[in-house]
C-alpha cells in the first residue's frame, strides 16, 4: 500500500482490523481513515473522520425499505419467489403451470436425487405433474428430510 493512502470504509466497520489500522495510521502508510460507524476506539482519532450512518434512518428510506420488504413478503406468498433471503438462494422462475411446489429440505447427502427419486417413485413424469401433485405434496410432506411444503396456486 502506497504512504498517506485514505482508506473509506462505507460497509461494515468489522472489515477493518482496527489494531493493524492504527499501527498504518501512526507510521503514516494510511492518512486517513473514513467511515459511517463509528465505534469507541475510532471517536476522537487523529486521522479518522466518523460520518453518522443515518442511510436507512432517514423517513423516505424507511418508507422504500417497509415497501420492498412487504412486496417481497408478498411475492414469496403468492408465487413462492425468494429475493434477498439471507438463508436461501434467490429462487427465480417462469410462472408458466397454473401450481407450483415450494419446499424446504434439510442439508443432507443426496436428498435433491431422494426428491427426483419419490417423483418417479409416484410413476409421475414431467409431463403428468400436474394431475399428481396433491399426491407428490402428501409425499414429500411424509419425508423426514423435509421441513416444510407448500402448494401454490398462482394467478394469472
Amino acid at each position: 500500500m502506497k504512504k498517506e493512502t485514505v482508506l473509506i470504509n462505507f460497509a461494515r466497520a468489522e472489515l477493518v482490523d482496527h489494531e493493524a489500522l492504527f499501527d498504518a495510521l501512526d507510521t503514516g502508510v494510511i492518512k486517513r481513515y473514513i467511515i459511517d460507524f463509528g465505534t469507541e476506539d475510532l471517536l476522537n482519532r487523529e486521522g479518522v473522520t466518523v460520518f453518522p450512518h443515518v442511510g436507512g434512518s432517514t423517513e423516505e428510506a424507511e418508507l422504500n425499505c417497509a415497501i420492498m420488504a412487504s412486496q417481497t413478503v408478498r411475492r414469496f406468498l403468492e408465487t413462492g419467489e425468494i429475493t434477498n433471503s439471507v438463508n436461501f438462494s434467490n429462487m427465480h422462475q417462469l410462472q408458466d403451470t397454473p401450481y407450483r411446489i415450494t419446499l424446504i429440505n434439510k442439508n443432507v447427502p443426496n436428498i435433491v436425487a431422494k426428491i427426483s427419486t419419490a417423483v418417479s417413485d409416484l410413476g409421475i413424469n414431467i409431463d403428468n405433474i400436474l394431475n399428481r401433485i396433491n399426491q407428490l405434496v402428501e409425499t414429500f410432506q411424509a419425508s423426514d428430510n423435509i421441513v416444510r411444503v407448500r402448494l401454490i396456486e398462482l394467478r394469472k
